[in-house]
C-alpha cells in the first residue's frame, strides 16, 4: 500500500507539472497597444517564434563573449497594429523598467526582441523570455556602457506602447 500511495503521488505531481508548464506555454508573453487606432494584440512565444525570424551576433554590456541572438524585428512587430508612423514607443518590463525611443532611434538601429541565445530560449532566470538587443559590434566593451547605448536594452519585455503618451 505504501507503494501505491507513492506512485500516486507521483502521478499527481506529473500531472500537475505538466498543466503548469502547457498553461505558461499558451501564457501571453508580449502586448503591443497603439492607443492612437486602438488596435491591440497579445502574443504567445509560439506566436512570436511564428513571426519572421532573425539573428544578430554581437556582444552586449553585461556579457564579454560574442553571442547569436534570434528574434523578431521590432519595427515588424509595430507595423502589426498598423502603426508605420509613429514618434515613439514605450517599452516596459516586467521588473517596472520601461524606456521612451523615438522613430529616429528606431529606424536608425535595427532593435531585436530576441528570444533565444545561441539556439536556446533565454529564460526568465536569463531576463527573458524577451529581451530588446541591437547590434553592438561596431563599439569598443569599454564604450557599451555609456548611457545613449545601455539605455535602450531592455530586460523582461512584457509590453510595448505606441502613440500613448505617458502611461
Amino acid at each position: 500500500m505504501n507503494a501505491r500511495y507513492h506512485l500516486i503521488r507521483l502521478f499527481v505531481g506529473i500531472i500537475v507539472v505538466l498543466s503548469f508548464s502547457l498553461q505558461a506555454s499558451d501564457k501571453s508573453a508580449l502586448n503591443v497597444n497603439n492607443c492612437s487606432n486602438g488596435q491591440s494584440l497579445s502574443f504567445t512565444m509560439s506566436e512570436i517564434k511564428a513571426l519572421p525570424s532573425h539573428e544578430i551576433t554581437t556582444r552586449v554590456p553585461w556579457d564579454k563573449q560574442v553571442k547569436r541572438y534570434r528574434g523578431v524585428y521590432l519595427n515588424h512587430v509595430i507595423s502589426l497594429v498598423n502603426s508605420d508612423v509613429f514618434q515613439e514607443i514605450n517599452v516596459h518590463a516586467r521588473n517596472i523598467y520601461n524606456v521612451f525611443m523615438s522613430a529616429e532611434e528606431l529606424n536608425k538601429y535595427q532593435y531585436m526582441l530576441a528570444y533565444t541565445v545561441d539556439e536556446k530560449a533565454i529564460t526568465i532566470r536569463q531576463k527573458g523570455p524577451l529581451i530588446l538587443v541591437r547590434d553592438l559590434s561596431g563599439i569598443a566593451m569599454d564604450d557599451m556602457n555609456a548611457l545613449d547605448i545601455v539605455v535602450n536594452l531592455v530586460w523582461f519585455v512584457e509590453t510595448i506602447n505606441i502613440h500613448c503618451g505617458t502611461k
